[in-house]
């Protein structure tokens, strides 16, 4: 007995039924990827997070000082080359050793950007994280919060460079910036503190790390209360792209004076 054929509208059923299917499914295995990979950079944190307390005790209860706030540039090992500045990152890899821990699997690589690209030479350090300059080189005895204020913040891109952000008009001049202030800026840009779900993983000063969207971010966890910046925004500005001009006005003109 001859078996029947499927009927070209029998095909096209499955076809349509596979279409669907896919539709539905495809964001949901998507999301699913974005959750492991956040979940894998908070991870990393933790690591780094250990490590920076591994350090502190070694020096006294004192956060890394940084000497070069962007350290690596232009380098061909990164912020670990032998000719690069003292920076944040070579200050805590003794205690870490593992230089992929430094890099969000999220992130992707900086191009187009001269010396801050990501260095591709074998042994080479990439990171995506920025330390926040407010506690740069402070005692944990004068950070009044240490486990609400931040001290490595995510930037979407990772870059041969251990960068600064947001910085102290000291840190602008020796990068051949000339602004006007005496307080910090450069708290927000468009590709901060969003590569995960309109949110950043962060790690605090006290060793712990975990996950804020990036409308959940004040400057008092920088270490900028409102009560020393009375008029100014409290909240950095939601991760959308309808916020772009607003925040790159904010990344140029915010002048914050810190607690500390």
């Amino acid at each position: 007995m001859q078996k029947k054929a499927f009927t070209l509208i029998e095909l096209l059923v499955v076809i349509a039924i596979i279409a669907i299917l896919a539709a539905i499914l495809f964001p949901v295995f998507a999301q699913a990827k974005a959750a492991a990979k956040k979940t894998a950079c908070l991870s990393n944190e933790r690591q780094v997070g250990t490590s920076l307390m591994l350090y502190t005790g070694d020096a006294d209860d004192t956060l890394p000082a940084v000497y070069d706030p962007q350290g690596g540039y232009g380098l061909a090992l990164g912020f670990m080359d032998p000719a690069a500045g003292n920076n944040w990152a070579s200050a805590i890899y003794p205690y870490v050793k593992n230089l992929p821990v430094f890099t969000c699997p999220a992130s992707t690589p900086r191009t187009g950007a001269g010396g801050y690209d990501a260095a591709t030479a074998k042994g080479a350090a990439n990171t995506n994280y920025f330390l926040n300059g407010v506690v740069d080189g402070k005692s944990l005895t004068v950070v009044p919060q240490p486990s609400g204020t931040i001290f490595l913040h995510e930037l979407r891109y990772y870059t041969r460079t251990a960068q600064v952000r947001p910085l102290h008009y000291t840190y602008w001049t020796a990068m051949g910036k000339n602004m006007a202030t005496t307080n910090w800026q450069a708290f927000i840009n468009v590709n901060y503190d969003a590569g995960h779900m309109e949110g950043s993983n962060l790690l605090f000063t006290d060793g712990h790390a975990g996950y804020r969207k990036r409308s959940a971010l004040t400057y008092a966890m920088f270490g900028c209360p409102p009560d020393l910046n009375p008029g100014k925004p409290t909240n950095l500005l939601p991760a959308s792209s309808a916020y772009d001009a607003q925040v790159t006005a904010r990344f140029n003109n915010d002048n914050y004076t810190s607690a500390f």
